[in-house]
């Protein structure tokens, strides 16, 4: 359970998610987003003021190296479903008649 300033830390901290999301290209991407979002809960969790790191810097870098671990993986994904036949590359069908109403 989250305590009242642990969710004031998360709503504060959209700006981090958005500047991340933007640097790494993913902006429009809401899977992303709310990777992001559930990951900066287990941060907020963690974070411990006594060590001396600002909250910004520590959200920053875990929310990003986190989303670069995720996105390679799922590139990886991506690249065995192609290499090996289970990704769909067929491109549909034009139907001249639809194009031309």
């Amino acid at each position: 359970m989250l305590t009242d300033r642990e969710r004031a830390l998360i709503e504060e901290s959209g700006w981090i998610i958005d500047t991340v999301l933007s640097k790494l290209h993913l902006s429009a991407d809401e899977d992303y987003r709310s990777e992001a979002y559930m990951y900066i809960m287990r941060c907020v969790q963690r974070f411990d003021e006594c060590k001396g790191v600002k909250w910004s810097t520590y959200a920053y870098k875990s929310v990003l190296l986190y989303l670069l671990r995720l996105k390679k993986s799922k590139d990886k994904k991506l690249a065995k479903e192609i290499i090996y036949g289970e990704y769909d590359t067929k491109i549909p069908e034009h139907d001249e008649t639809k194009a031309l109403e």
